[in-house]
Parts: C-alpha cells; structure tokens; sequence
C-alpha cells in the first residue's frame, strides 16, 4: 500500500526529555488513553516552494482530512534546514487506518505527497498514555 509514511527519530528524545522535566516538577496528570497519534519528517521536493506545499496542504485538510470519521487536529511543523512534520491526530487507531486505506484515492492527497521528499513507507502511530499540564 501506497500511504503517506510516519517516522519518528529525535523527536521520541524530546518528547522523553520533557516528559521527564514535567514528571520531576510534579505536574502529572492521570488520564485514560487518548488519541493516537501519527509521525512523518519530510522535506520539500526539488523545485517545490514552501508556499506551493502550503496551498497543497490546506486541499489535503479541507478536502481529506476534515472528512475522515475519527480526525482530530493535524499539525504541519516546520524545523531547522528545510526539515518538516506532520503530526496527525486521531480518536483511536481504527479511524487512523480506515483513513489510511482511503488516502490512494484522494487527488488532494496525491498533489500534496507530491511537495514531499524524504518520505519512509514505515507508519508509525503512538497512543496517547498520559498528559502532563502546564
């Protein structure tokens, strides 16, 4: 299958890191599981603009994602030397995948993984175990 890939490297260390600074100044909060959530690092394409990603992005959000049964929020993060992220929020992993079965047949989607290089076929998907407030 075809999908749009979700990888996760430094960021599992600074999410830990955090975690645990939050742990020691004594601000947890028990919750149950939550969301799930997916990963993809990505970089522009050769001869694609930021803006150009940008436009292809908002299609994938109004014509896809705000469609897909069970999407919560999608976050599109921008990092140093061209590096980029999607992070995707999800109610539960069944809404993930039934999403992710549908995404070979969205043109939006299509264009947009067009903007990317850097993909990996590999989907990784975290479940949310606890939220730490400020």
């Amino acid at each position: 299958m075809k999908t749009n890939p979700h990888c996760i490297t430094l960021t599992s260390k600074v999410i830990l890191v955090a975690s645990l600074a939050a742990a020691a100044a004594g601000c947890t909060t028990a919750q149950p599981p939550g969301e799930i959530v997916a990963w993809a690092e990505f970089t522009l394409a050769a001869n694609v603009s930021e803006a150009t990603m940008l436009k292809a992005a908002d299609l994938v959000h109004e014509n896809f994602l705000r469609q897909q049964p069970g999407f919560v929020r999608w976050e599109l993060l921008r990092g140093k030397d061209g590096q980029w992220v999607n992070l995707i929020h999800w109610m539960d992993q069944a809404s993930a995948d039934r999403a992710l079965e549908r995404v070979d047949k969205s043109p939006a989607c299509s264009n947009y993984f067009k903007c990317m290089a850097g993909l990996d076929e590999a989907v990784p998907f975290y479940r949310r175990v606890k939220t730490y407030p400020r």
